[in-house]
């Protein structure tokens, strides 16, 4: 999340971002991905009952009051299945707004620390936006987590990190890539291959 200890990775959009294996990062948030899953299943009838197991992480730490505008999970990273998406905010709260198109009237849901949001299916391509982060509402217990380096580059108090789990087992072993990120000809290139001949062909 952080380059050379000093500023954010992606400082320009008051973020640091890093997405990699569950594995790689840690096994245990594999079990806390399924735990959130069958606890929405406990709620809602409608949560998919397929044991399809997430693969990938995004870490999202949020620096400043900023959030992040509209949006779909619709890259790469965002695995190419309709599981569900499994995100989980921890430390300042928010504000999460949903719609199915720009002209469609938006609906708030507020995210306080420990909360999580599936969506999947129809809905894992829906628009989204995280806005209103409210500095100095993370738990005092989460604060004193923050290490010095990111103390130092979180100037909005708002120490805000989201966990999000994807299913794209199609991405194992190119995790070390930011062509994930960023929509360029390699990119562009990878995809038309992998649609016209597999992923075996693309990498």
């Amino acid at each position: 999340l952080i380059d050379d200890g000093t500023k954010l990775n992606a400082w320009r959009q008051g973020r640091g971002r890093a997405y990699d294996a569950i594995d790689a990062v840690d096994p245990l948030l594999g079990r806390v991905c399924a735990d959130l899953v069958a606890a929405a299943r406990r709620v809602d009838p409608l949560v998919s009952t397929a044991t399809t197991r997430h693969t990938h992480v995004l870490l999202l730490y949020y620096a400043t009051t900023r959030g992040i505008g509209w949006h779909r999970d619709d890259g790469p990273n965002d695995g190419a299945s309709d599981e569900a998406v499994v995100s989980l905010s921890l430390g300042s709260s928010c504000d999460f707004l949903i719609k199915k198109s720009q002209q469609s009237p938006s609906r708030l849901v507020r995210l306080d620390s420990g909360d999580a949001i599936l969506f999947g299916g129809p809905a894992k391509r829906i628009m989204h936006t995280v806005t209103n982060i409210q500095p100095a509402t993370c738990p005092p217990a989460l604060v004193a987590l923050v290490p010095p380096a990111i103390r130092r580059v979180t100037p909005d108090d708002a120490f805000r990190l989201n966990l999000t789990w994807r299913h794209a087992p199609e991405l194992a072993g190119l995790e070390g890539t930011d062509r994930f990120f960023h929509f360029g000809a390699a990119t562009r290139t990878y995809l038309a291959t992998e649609r016209d001949h597999g992923t075996d062909r693309a990498r």
